[in-house]
C-alpha cells in the first residue's frame, strides 16, 4: 500500500518523538512550547514519556508548565504508581495551579482521595 507524502511524514520513531518533547520541556525558552511538550508526552504515554513528565517537576519552577505536566501525568491512567504520584503533589506542591491539576486528574481516575 503507497502512502501519500503527508502521512509518510507521521511514521516516526516514538523514542525521537520522546526524546525530542523532552528535550523541549526542560530547554526550551518559550514557556507554552514547554507546556505544549508536556500536553503531547501524556498524550504519546509510555513509561520514558512518564519518566521525563516525572523528571520535569524536579527542574521547573513556572506554574503554568506544572499546571501542565502534572495535567500529562493524569493521562497516564494505568500506571498504578500514578494516583499516589498525583496525591502528593496535590498535598505538597508549591504552586497552587499543580495542586489544582492534580486534584483534576485524580478526579479523572476516580481516585478515593481526589478531595483530600
Amino acid at each position: 500500500m503507497d502512502r501519500s507524502p503527508r502521512a509518510s511524514v507521521l511514521v516516526v520513531n516514538d523514542d525521537e518523538v520522546v526524546a525530542a518533547l523532552a528535550t523541549s520541556l526542560n530547554t526550551d525558552n518559550a514557556w507554552g512550547i514547554r507546556a505544549l511538550s508536556a500536553t503531547a508526552l501524556g498524550r504519546i504515554g509510555g513509561p520514558a514519556a512518564l519518566k521525563h513528565l516525572l523528571g520535569a517537576l524536579n527542574t521547573s519552577d513556572f506554574a503554568p508548565v506544572r499546571y501542565h505536566v502534572v495535567a500529562a501525568i493524569g493521562e497516564f491512567k494505568d500506571d498504578p504508581s500514578v494516583p499516589s504520584k498525583l496525591e502528593a503533589i496535590a498535598r505538597d506542591d508549591h504552586s497552587y495551579r499543580a495542586r489544582a491539576s492534580a486534584l483534576e486528574a485524580l478526579g479523572r481516575l476516580k481516585s478515593p482521595n481526589a478531595s483530600a
